[in-house]
Order: C-alpha cells, then structure tokens, then sequence
C-alpha cells in the first residue's frame, strides 16, 4: 500500500469514528388524534432516516378509540417513547415537551408534526457533522432547490442564492430568504443544535406545538445573519390533510377528518407511503390524494 493510500484511509477512518461519536439527533413528534398520520410517519422515517438517537411522540388523544389506535401504533413501533398528554393539555404541553427534549443523550435535535412524511433517504450522522464543519445554525430537511411555492401563503417562493457546498448540499445566509427559506425556527424537521435552541426554549412561553412555534419565530431575529444548510433535494413533505388545532387558520385540504382516518386505522389499513418515495414536490406543503393499503 502505497503512502497516498495509507493517508487516504487514516483520514477516513477519523471521519467514521467522528460521525460515530456525534449520535444525532433526538427527535420529538407532535400527535393529537392523528394515529393514522403518525403511523405514516413513523415508517417512513424507519426507512429513510439513519442517525437518530431517540424518538419521542407527545401525544393527546381525545377519546379511548383514538387512545386504543395509539397503542396500536406502540405495538408495531416499540422502540419509539410515547408521552402522553393529561387532562390540562396547554398546561402540560411545556413540561411534557422540555422533558421529551431532554431524555434522550444526543446533542441535536428535531421536531415534527404527525402529517410530515420522510421520502428521501438521509443519514443525520453526516447532517449534523456539516453543522459543525460549516458553523451553520440548522439543517433543514424540508428544503431543496426545487421549493419555489409557499403553500401558507399561496405565493411565489425565490430560492436565496444558495452556495453549493458539497455534492448534494447547499447553504444560505438565512435573512436572505423568504417563506420557508427564512423562517429558521420551525417544528418541521429541521435539525438544530440543542445548545443553541434550548435555552429560548425553556424560557418563552408556549401552550402547544403551534403557539411554541409562533413564540420562538418571534425571536428569530437575532440569528438572521446565520448560515442554513439543505439538500439538493428535500428530504420530507407535509401533507396537510387536515387541521387539529384552532389557534392559526393554517391552509388545509380538508379531504379526511380525524375520525374518517380514525375508522379506517381500525380497520387496518395504513397510508401508503411508497408513491411519495423521492417526489419533487416544489413546496413543503403538498396536497395530496392520500391512498391506503393493509397494515
């Protein structure tokens, strides 16, 4: 072996035990009364995400059918820590949720809604070393150079000018860009340091998933001048089928409730995950005409 080769497979001997040491990430899930959804959830994120240390579902459920179907959902995912909410959900959520953040070891952390879907394969080992070699503030699965819409808003979203920084990443200074593009601090499955989010975390109030969200927006200003890091291609799409909550008027497509879902969780069957598989959504957002197999 010659001197080249031997120097060639110290250096990538370093890079594996490094990834090896980082464990990224932590992950928290928010589920209410969509065990349908989280099922779909949890199995794409089964296939296509390596990397993660611990999952955690903090969950409500407003009655026993939904209870008994999130138990079904146990039974198939039992490695996944489900959390349940009690009778005083908004003043519970906070606890709940700092607790789900802090059980788990790792440094890194996401967070999603039970109607994400994973359809890109990617390895948050790697995510979370390019957070560290480029000095950046989040990783965002949700974005890829092929988003130019935001659903929310119903407009055109420019891409930044995005600096390619490996063979399928790109960065992005974060005030340079709008809708999703610039909104840094978000519960959908962008990965961040815990160190540089816990802390406003714990100190900014919050009653549920969509005021937490809104309150640490409020204070994105600060990290503007940041670095956001994504793929080429998105590595997840939100579905938003229905609407849980009645905070925020969210854009929704309305086409199964809760219960319709709920019934046909009961009767076995599951979303099916496969045609998603490497969509080319061009928002985060996507409707869609979800399709159901047999679990």
């Amino acid at each position: 072996m010659n001197a080249f080769n031997k120097i060639f497979l110290y250096y990538t001997a370093l890079t594996l035990l490094h990834l090896s040491q980082i464990q990224a990430a932590d992950f928290v899930i928010f589920s209410y009364d969509r065990p349908m959804q989280l099922y779909a959830l949890l199995e794409s994120t089964e296939q296509y995400l390596k990397g993660i240390e611990r999952i955690t579902v903090l969950y409500r459920a407003s009655n026993s059918r939904f209870e008994q179907s999130y138990q079904e959902v146990y039974k198939q995912f039992p490695k996944v820590n489900f959390l349940k909410q009690g009778n005083n959900p908004s003043q519970d959520f906070k606890p709940l949720f700092l607790q789900a953040c802090n059980a788990g070891t790792s440094n890194y952390i996401l967070f999603a809604p039970d109607d994400i879907i994973v359809k890109n394969y990617a390895d948050l080992n790697y995510c979370a070393q390019a957070l560290q070699t480029y000095n950046a503030y989040a990783f965002f699965l949700r974005l890829g150079t092929h988003l130019n819409y935001s659903y929310p808003h119903k407009k055109h979203s420019p891409l930044p000018p995005l600096q390619p920084i490996d063979t399928d990443m790109y960065s992005w200074t974060l005030r340079n860009g709008t809708f999703d593009w610039g909104y840094p601090n978000n519960v959908d499955m962008t990965l961040y340091r815990k160190d540089a989010i816990m802390p406003d975390l714990s100190n900014i109030s919050y009653s549920n998933p969509n005021t937490l969200e809104a309150a640490w927006a409020g204070i994105a200003g600060r990290i503007l001048h940041k670095t956001g890091l994504c793929f080429e291609h998105s590595i997840i799409v939100n579905i938003p089928v229905n609407r849980v909550q009645h905070d925020y008027q969210n854009n929704f497509m309305n086409s199964w409730n809760t219960l319709e879902l709920l019934e046909l969780f009961e009767s076995g069957k599951k979303i099916d995950i496969q045609p998603l598989s490497g969509i080319l959504n061009t928002s985060s957002h996507m409707e869609y005409e979800l399709t159901f197999v047999q679990r």
